[in-house]
């Protein structure tokens, strides 16, 4: 997803790779858009900040349909 079309506020779904038991798996989270900054954004997920730059959005984040 571009950075350009998030909304502060709105909820996304985040899709990455991660390691999981020592095997690389698909995960999966809602995060919500807290405030887009010149590098990147600021994400809110599970009582945790995230922040992610531009490269993490395009790949990662996702529109809810």
């Amino acid at each position: 997803m571009k950075k350009e079309k998030l909304i502060p506020g709105k909820k996304y779904l985040r899709k990455r790779k991660t390691t999981y038991a020592g095997k690389e798996v698909e995960a999966e989270s809602w995060i919500e858009c807290m405030q887009v900054t010149p590098v990147g954004a600021v994400f809110w997920s599970s009582d945790d900040l995230l922040k992610l730059t531009d490269e993490q959005i395009e790949k990662e984040v996702r529109e809810a349909k």
